[in-house]
């Protein structure tokens, strides 16, 4: 229970001056705004932490501290999926129609969860020595990536035999200090064989190479950048939720860093990015935001929404 009760220490609301007390590293960043709209919100104090392509093309959406798991459709209705009893954060397409989520059991244990086709909910495994489940990913058939943002590691789901094991531990993935009650190791996405992982907390970007099944060594890719997560479009360019910096951003291969959206754009508290196409056939960005609940901007907090920015 104390794990699990640090961990969501990291996701209320911290006070109005560690927000002025942010390292101002998008200060002199050049902006190009992308047009935006408001696909759907929730009420004030949602805390929309990730969000997934269903293979029915519609969006589901996990409420971190809530438990639950929304659909979202793209026309801009919304309800409950899903209900897990606990705390919520990462989730990931499984079998047809099926999702994997990770987060914290109604104990307060490190868990992840199955969601079936029609809705029902399972507990798959208790994650041993866990302390934070943060982001999951497909890895290869049957198997699934999952960081771990005080743990400082990555570890390996297998559902062929319903195991978790460490499947990489670095300091490029830990806190500066234990005391630190922001999430490291984050948002984790692979683009041509590398992993690319979000270490929040230090405010860096890593990346490694992927060598079978096993990984290589892990290496800064990119520094005093704050990204939560992330995702990559077919020309290698990245597009990150930067969370409690209200911005998205887009990082070219030359690293170059630009503002796509902020808080006109209604991306306050961005927390997880998806790059599909619109039901036009266009390219789009499908943000989730929490309405900026750990650092509020000056307006106060905004209601959770689910954004989509136009590509096109």
């Amino acid at each position: 229970m104390k794990t699990f009760m640090f961990a969501l220490a990291t996701l209320l609301p911290f006070s109005s001056v560690l927000s002025q007390a942010l390292p101002p590293i998008f200060g002199s960043t050049p902006r190009r705004v992308l047009k935006s709209k408001v696909l759907v919100s929730f009420p004030k104090n949602t805390w929309l932490e990730n969000l997934v392509m269903g293979d029915d093309g519609e969006l589901y959406v996990t409420d971190y501290p809530e438990g639950k798991v929304f659909k979202v459709s793209r026309s801009g209705t919304a309800g409950v999926y899903a209900t897990i009893k606990g705390k919520i954060a990462g989730i990931a397409r499984y079998h047809k129609n099926e999702f994997l989520v990770v987060g914290w059991d109604d104990g307060g244990k490190p868990a992840l969860f199955r969601i079936d086709a029609k809705g029902n909910v399972s507990l798959l495994v208790h994650i041993q020595n866990g302390m934070f489940p943060n982001g999951i990913l497909y890895f290869s058939w049957n198997k699934y990536l999952i960081t771990d943002s005080f743990a400082g590691c990555i570890w390996l789901y297998d559902a062929a035999d319903n195991s978790i094991s460490t499947w990489l531990k670095s300091q490029l993935l830990e806190r500066s200090s234990e005391k630190s009650q922001y999430p490291a190791a984050n948002g984790l996405k692979i683009y041509k064989d590398q992993l690319y992982i979000s270490n929040t907390e230090k405010q860096t970007l890593v990346k490694l190479p992927l060598q079978g099944e096993k990984p290589g060594t892990p290496e800064l890719y990119l520094d005093k950048v704050n990204i939560d997560d992330f995702t990559f479009d077919e020309a290698r360019n990245i597009y990150a939720a930067t969370n409690v910096y209200n911005y998205v951003i887009k990082i070219t291969p030359e690293k170059k860093i630009t503002i796509v959206a902020g808080l006109q754009e209604g991306v306050a508290g961005c927390t997880a990015i998806v790059s599909a196409t619109n039901p036009s056939g266009d390219p789009v960005l499908y943000i989730s935001t929490n309405g900026g609940m750990a650092i509020p901007s000056p307006a106060g907090v905004e209601e959770g929404k689910i954004v989509e920015l136009s590509l096109h």
